[in-house]
């Protein structure tokens, strides 16, 4: 268990190298959501109040990806959150998460900004106009995100894993899970640290992977505030999963879940393509010792074919509708028709594989 000076340590650099902070709230060890894990948490006495962001009302967030143009899928999601904001009378954050620094590109991210306000949704806090829990561009986060991973190493939650993408579909005990993940279960986790109270101190430039470990057999089950009860199953549904690449950088659950608690999230609106994303936030949450979000998945919009639309398969860019002259009305009428058609039939996989 980490000593209460070391936790300390941690909080303050957090507080001299990113402007604020870890939310504070009513840290039980148990929200009643999900149950503790086999692994040591970490307490929540000894966090220090003074860097605790004290957020009060509705605090939701857009977080696109700057790796390309936006689609109708992007368009009908933001709008869901930009409503659940207005009618909470709460704050929308805009946050710019572009920690894939291969993938993502400053064009990319000023063309998202310019098709947003062209839909007509406005944010109260972002990287263009400020506020109070800058920055909001995940790659100026770097030192709070291995602020969070020491935090985790020390409590055993995450260990160091050797395992390529080879090396893991390889492994004679690997499975493939329900939505074609194959799954790194405890047996394949490096001998001496099978054991859930061995931690390694965690070192971002070790050129080697970072895997949360996963107690199985366990249930995560939530209420999802549109997708009603989920419930998922580790070494069914996901195995360890990653949090921080060898590359040096965090992974998607990782740097979601360390921003959302330091911008004092208090729902997250999304595609339901992440649902299963969730059972491993709520799992980092949980280590932390931070109450989640609730969390409102939005239906898919579907293509012809019958797949959720997306970047890397070509799906029709809003900016291409406006080039055509479209306005904001019309295309907002063939957002909600494309909602009822894709709505009658949601496929069984369009769960997101490990990012």
């Amino acid at each position: 268990m980490m000593s209460s000076n070391g936790i300390q340590c941690i909080f303050d650099h957090i507080s001299s190298h990113v402007e604020p902070r870890l939310i504070a709230g009513d840290h039980h060890a148990n929200s009643g959501i999900y149950p503790m894990h086999s692994f040591t948490t970490i307490k929540a006495n000894t966090y220090p109040a003074r860097h605790a962001a004290i957020h009060t009302g509705y605090r939701g967030r857009l977080a696109p990806t700057p790796s390309g143009a936006l689609h109708m899928g992007h368009a009908a999601t933001f709008r869901t959150a930009f409503n659940r904001a207005k009618e909470a009378q709460g704050t929308l954050i805009l946050r710019i998460e572009d920690i894939d620094l291969d993938r993502c590109s400053a064009a990319s991210g000023i063309s998202i900004l310019d098709d947003l306000r062209w839909l007509g949704l406005n944010w109260d806090e972002g990287p263009d106009i400020g506020g109070p829990v800058a920055p909001y561009r995940q790659s100026e986060c770097t030192g709070y995100y291995i602020s969070i991973m020491q935090l985790l190493a020390e409590a055993g939650a995450v260990y160091p894993c050797p395992l390529s993408r080879t090396d893991i579909q390889n492994h004679p005990e690997c499975t493939q899970s329900r939505f074609g993940e194959w799954m790194v279960i405890p047996s394949m986790r490096p001998s001496e640290l099978r054991d859930p109270h061995h931690s390694i101190p965690f070192n971002p430039h070790g050129s080697i992977n970072w895997r949360f470990r996963v107690p199985s057999p366990k249930t995560m089950s939530f209420r999802d505030n549109i997708a009603g009860s989920q419930s998922y199953a580790a070494g069914i549904d996901f195995g360890d999963f990653l949090v921080w690449r060898k590359d040096g950088t965090p992974a998607y659950e990782l740097a979601v879940v360390a921003d959302d608690i330091r911008m004092g999230i208090t729902e997250v609106v999304r595609g339901a393509d992440l649902l299963l994303s969730t059972c491993r936030q709520l799992m980092i949450y949980e280590a932390l010792h931070q109450n989640p979000p609730s969390f409102a998945h939005c239906p898919l919009i579907l293509d012809a074919q019958g797949k959720r639309l997306a970047k890397s398969l070509g799906s029709e860019t809003i900016r291409s509708f406006r080039e055509r002259g479209i306005l904001p009305s019309q295309y907002w009428n063939d957002v909600d028709a494309a909602l009822r058609q894709s709505t009658e039939s949601q496929p069984s996989d369009t769960q997101t594989p490990e990012r």
